[in-house]
């Protein structure tokens, strides 16, 4: 990808276009009533910053269960995961628990600071995730966006190592509308809060930290979205398989950037199927 190419149109997103505000707002007033049902543990805390907490739903069944580890998107610097509790529902159904990761966001926090967060994330999951029923040999990691780079860092060999976590138990890695490569990035608008540099490109960005080869992969994307998250996309899926990687992708029709993020909690969409087939559901 050449960041010379690339400029603001390439991943500008509206949030007033459209039907953006409605999705939103239809997200987080599901999110509320999941949030206010009686299998949600809120209130967990990884570390000492405020934004760096995580919810849980839960499957009403004893025993250890398989987990989605999902983290919200945002450009680095909004959402909640709060919002993003409206996934859980049809996971929960079938025996899986939901983790919703906040962390802190930019400009306050710089990008490397909120990959670290993240590590430390998925550190506290397989400390304290065991205690709260959560099967560590069972779990995929998912995002979109933001979070779907957030996600592709925890699930790379580097991010397991920071985190402690036992590569075997990471079934998948499930990202929604990710931006994997960073250098395109430099110069954008998105780089008056990130503040890119050599370093922290080559130190955060996907392309350049590759999951383990024994992790499977999902790449989504909405078929309205920008032209930089369909470029982003289709090379980082070009680069997981030309490593030896396996790499699943969908272009989903009729969604956009927000819109398309519902379908990581719907059955019989693409990967809503992934997840259950790497924790060991086959049901469609």
């Amino acid at each position: 990808m050449d960041a010379g190419q690339m400029d603001a149109s390439d991943y500008w997103l509206d949030m007033e276009r459209g039907d953006v505000p409605d999705v939103l707002k239809d997200y987080a007033v599901r999110s509320e009533a999941v949030r206010n049902g009686p299998n949600a543990v809120l209130g967990l805390r990884y570390g000492p910053d405020p934004r760096e907490r995580l919810e849980l739903f839960k499957p009403d069944m004893p025993g250890s269960v398989p987990f989605v580890a999902f983290i919200h998107g945002g450009w680095w610097k909004g959402g909640r995961p709060e919002d993003r509790a409206c996934l859980a529902p049809h996971f929960t159904e079938r025996g899986i628990a939901f983790v919703s990761i906040g962390y802190p966001l930019a400009p306050a926090a710089s990008l490397r600071e909120i990959v670290d967060s993240i590590f430390k994330a998925m550190a506290w999951l397989g400390t304290d995730g065991i205690a709260q029923g959560l099967d560590l040999q069972r779990m995929v990691i998912a995002g979109n966006s933001a979070g779907g780079h957030l996600a592709a860092m925890a699930a790379s060999a580097d991010g397991l190592a920071a985190a402690g976590l036992d590569v075997h138990g990471i079934r998948g890695l499930c990202a929604f509308s990710g931006l994997y490569d960073l250098a395109p990035l430099r110069g954008s608008y998105a780089d008056e809060w990130l503040n890119l540099d050599d370093a922290t490109i080559a130190d955060c960005s996907p392309v350049r930290k590759l999951p383990p080869a024994s992790v499977p992969v999902f790449l989504g994307i909405g078929d309205g979205e920008p032209g930089g998250f369909h470029a982003q996309t289709k090379d980082f899926a070009s680069l997981l398989r030309e490593s030896g990687r396996s790499a699943e992708t969908a272009i989903v029709p009729d969604r956009h950037h927000f819109s398309v993020i519902a379908d990581i909690g719907a059955p019989g969409s693409a990967p809503f199927n992934f997840i259950l087939k790497q924790l060991g559901d086959q049901t469609p």
